[in-house]
């Protein structure tokens, strides 16, 4: 049996998963929030066998009252949400969570919880009993497990085992147990799936950390109708930002007191003819009304520095098919960070 659950409650979230979507780490404040499944307490639970993965976004259950005949469920997740003002902030925040519950069949069940059962892992310690398990590696992710046999419960976390040492004790055991679930339960296409079924045009993310835009059918289209020009772009941005990072170091910059990013748009003869500075730096006038004409001020004295640097400098010889932005920052040493602005 399948079906999807909404849950009343208004939050949001996105991610990208075989869909249309695009892909971004925010530095919003996230906003706290309580919309989270309710899972089976475990170890009060009257199952004799319960095995349980969590990963972000997806839960994995195999189960049984008598370790005879087992069954299985996997709840996929992920949240939706949306921008909002709060003060002086911009905020994201969580506006509503979509599940999904697929039965695993009892043959499948069976075979992954033998498996499971025979070698041993609910004898396993977790990770910080391991004396030889590195837990510094970043954005590497873990393995959460909950078993219950015959009255024991234990609760398991591996930080980032991909990344371990074939010589680390228990490493072959946890990620063994993984690749099974994970293949024969496929475990990322039934992710993709429960993706497909999510209202087009929101943002949603399973972590509260990456978040994707997916897009409607209209945006799509025009994404993929843009598809020459992205792939022009990214054939030319890099060199495009060595040439002028380059031509900009001949000028022998020091002492300059722009922090903020800037967004340069060259038309197709090469020639600068846009400069904007980026919104998150731009402040508002009802933030304070000192600071705001204070910072115009400043913005506008550096925008003038900027369309003198680039004065005698030009794209030109690039001869160029498309408008190109770049965007600008000055570091205080008074290095010059140049990058493309295409979404690939």
């Amino acid at each position: 049996m399948k079906y999807i659950i909404v849950s009343i409650v208004l939050f949001t979230c996105a991610q990208s998963y075989g869909q249309m979507s695009l892909t971004s780490y925010p530095s919003n404040i996230l906003m706290n929030d309580s919309l989270e499944i309710r899972f089976l307490d475990i170890q009060k639970s009257g199952y004799v066998f319960y095995f349980r993965l969590l990963l972000s976004g997806q839960t994995l259950d195999i189960f049984s009252k008598d370790k005879v005949v087992f069954y299985g469920e996997i709840v996929n997740s992920i949240k939706e949400y949306s921008y909002i003002k709060r003060g002086k902030h911009d905020l994201l925040k969580a506006n509503q969570l979509y599940t999904e519950k697929l039965q695993i069949g009892t043959a499948l069940s069976t075979k992954i919880a033998h498996h499971i059962i025979k070698s041993e892992q609910q004898s396993i310690p977790t990770d910080t009993l391991i004396s030889s398990w590195t837990r510094w590696y970043l954005h590497c992710g873990s393995l959460v497990f909950e078993i219950k046999d015959e009255g024991k419960y234990v609760k398991q976390s591996f930080h980032c085992p991909w990344s371990q040492p074939d010589s680390v004790k228990f490493k072959s055991v946890i990620l063994s147990n993984y690749d099974l679930l994970h293949q024969e339960l496929k475990l990322d296409s039934v992710y993709e799936g429960f993706m497909s079924k999510l209202p087009k045009g929101k943002t949603y993310s399973k972590d509260g950390y990456r978040m994707a835009y997916i897009m409607t059918e209209k945006q799509r289209k025009a994404w993929e109708q843009d598809k020459p020009q992205r792939d022009y772009m990214k054939s030319v941005e890099d060199t495009i930002s060595r040439y002028l990072k380059a031509n900009l170091e001949k000028q022998k910059l020091n002492n300059i007191s722009c922090f903020e990013v800037y967004h340069l748009t060259f038309n197709k003869d090469g020639k600068l003819c846009k400069l904007k500075v980026a919104d998150y730096h731009r402040r508002k006038l009802f933030d304070d009304i000192g600071f705001y004409f204070e910072d115009k001020k400043a913005i506008r004295k550096c925008k003038k520095l900027i369309k003198r640097m680039f004065k005698e400098i030009n794209l030109s010889s690039f001869k160029l098919r498309y408008k190109v932005v770049q965007t600008l920052r000055f570091e205080r040493d008074g290095k010059v960070q140049l990058r493309g602005d295409t979404m690939y």
